[in-house]
């Protein structure tokens, strides 16, 4: 038997009073027309130091999702095991939108899918995205 946990969306954790901007933020980037708009607005919106720290966040997603182990990723982009345990989280919870992607940028460069997320030896999946939809 398959139990399914959800967490309720927070998406205001963390921002300090500033939730009003980041989900106005939000807005603003699902709005741009291109990739180039997009990797635009954010070079003017980021310092190199926060585009690089997000450039890494989605290279090693895509390196879970290949199957690379945690320690390998932490050698190769000299990067907390902490940061990667928070990206294997994401990998492994079926529905996360950022596992969807990542595998589609995947396939696109002819890597093959991940295998569906592995449920525990009780037979329990727990979602931790805050965005899991039952």
């Amino acid at each position: 038997m398959l139990t399914v946990m959800k967490k309720e969306a927070d998406t205001t954790t963390g921002l300090e009073g500033f939730e009003p901007e980041f989900k106005e933020l939000c807005g603003v980037i699902a709005s741009l027309d291109t990739r180039e708009d997009a990797e635009r607005f954010l070079w003017e919106l980021c310092t190199g130091s926060e585009l690089l720290a997000f450039a890494k966040r989605w290279a090693l997603m895509k390196e879970l999702l290949a199957g690379t182990p945690q320690r390998t990723i932490a050698r190769k982009f000299q990067m907390s095991l902490c940061k990667i345990t928070r990206g294997a989280r994401y990998s492994k919870t079926e529905n996360s939108l950022l596992r969807a992607r990542a595998a589609e940028a995947l396939a696109r460069r002819g890597t093959p899918p991940p295998a569906p997320p592995r449920v525990g030896v009780s037979g329990q999946a727990v979602l931790l995205s805050p965005f899991a939809r039952g």
